[in-house]
């Protein structure tokens, strides 16, 4: 998936009903996650590192309690409290971004 650029067009209710901890990594040309489903109604945890191309995430994250984003400069923006970007993940209480937490 290193030279993967977006990751789109998943359509359903849930992508992958039982997943509850996603870790994505390493996906150096990865600019765009962007899918019009939930990934998993029990999706409790995701992590992203080392991403750094990617800019949006415009996934279903309701159900998350902790999201961990690391080495992902592009995607900065999510950690601007006020920002677009920030509204969509502020309701998740574990948000970590470069190892500082960020307040919701």
């Amino acid at each position: 998936m290193k030279t993967l650029e977006e990751w789109t067009k998943v359509r359903g209710t849930a992508v992958f009903p039982c997943l509850d901890v996603l870790h994505i990594q390493n996906c150096l040309e990865l600019q765009t996650w962007r899918i019009d489903a939930f990934i998993s109604y029990k999706l409790s945890m995701l992590s992203i590192q080392s991403c750094v191309n990617l800019q949006v995430i415009q996934v279903g994250l309701s159900n998350l309690k902790s999201l961990d984003i690391n080495d992902c400069p592009k995607l900065m923006a999510y950690a601007q409290e006020g920002s677009p970007e920030w509204s969509t993940i502020r309701h998740i209480g574990g948000t970590r971004i470069n190892g500082q937490v960020a307040q919701s």
